[in-house]
Formats: C-alpha cells, structure tokens, sequence
C-alpha cells in the first residue's frame, strides 16, 4: 500500500472548487492509499480558510470573534476531511532536515517541512499542486502526485 503525505495545496485548492484539486482528493481518499498529514498542513489549510474569509495576517488579528466563529465552522465542515488522513508529529530532527532542504533547495519552511516529514517516516511520497515540492521531492527519491493520472500510471 503506497504511503503518501497530502501537502495543504490539495486541501485548500479543493475548498477553493479548483476540480482537479477535487477529482485527485476524491480518488486519494476512496482508494487503499496510505494518508497522512502533520501540523504543518492544518496550519496552513486553516490559516488561507481564515484568510480567504476574513483577510490578511493583520486584520485577522483585530478580528477576534470572526476567528472563533470561522474556526467552528472548520471544525465541522474541514476537519473531518483532514481528520481522514493518518497525522505525523513533527521531530526535532524533521525540524533541521527542513533547514537542509530550505538551504539546498530554497524551499520555503512549510514546504521544507513537508518534504522533510516525508523522508523522515519513510512514506512512498507527497500530493501536492506546488511546483517546488514537484520539482524537489524525486531529488530525495519521493514519488510525486499531482493529479489524478499519476495514481493510474499515466505521464
């Protein structure tokens, strides 16, 4: 059974409608697939949740009760979605292995994290619509999957 890490991109473009997003996470989740996620990606899904409905990092701040109200509405309507896949806890020495890959790769920290939280436990590869993650994860020998022919051998 292939195990794989979703990154937040497939999460957040699937709440955006994006369909590609939507068909690739249909299939990821009604298959024999191995998923999981860490803090890294709830982070990230529910700060662009908050984000897209209320505004950016400075608004949200002033914002106080539309962040307790949006973060109900999460937990209903999001997190049984994350909740799906199997969670990772982020090590020590997943936090320096990101510092490698940010440092060779230029990745930025949430996506070093990611990466680095794939090789770490091991897992076959990561789901992602991010062109850095696509470009870098086969250098440390991870599959990539970014739509839904990949899961079915197509080019």
């Amino acid at each position: 059974m292939m195990s794989l890490l979703l990154d937040s991109n497939v999460f957040t473009e699937y709440l955006k409608g994006n369909p590609d997003a939507s068909a690739l996470l249909s299939k990821l989740i009604n298959s024999d697939f191995k998923l999981f996620t860490n803090e890294t990606v709830y982070n990230e899904v529910l700060f662009v949740y908050l984000r897209s409905s209320i505004g950016g990092y400075w608004t949200l701040k002033r914002r106080k009760e539309d962040i307790k109200r949006l973060t109900k509405l999460f937990i209903s309507q999001v997190l049984p979605l994350l909740g799906s896949t199997n969670f990772l806890d982020t090590t020590h020495e997943i936090a320096l292995l990101s510092l490698k890959f940010s440092a060779e790769y230029d990745l930025l920290p949430s996506d070093a994290l990611i990466l680095a939280a794939a090789k770490y436990y091991g897992l076959d590869g990561i789901v992602t619509l991010d062109s850095d993650l696509i470009d870098v994860a086969p250098r440390e020998g991870l599959l990539v999957i970014s739509k839904v022919g990949d899961l079915e051998g197509e080019p």
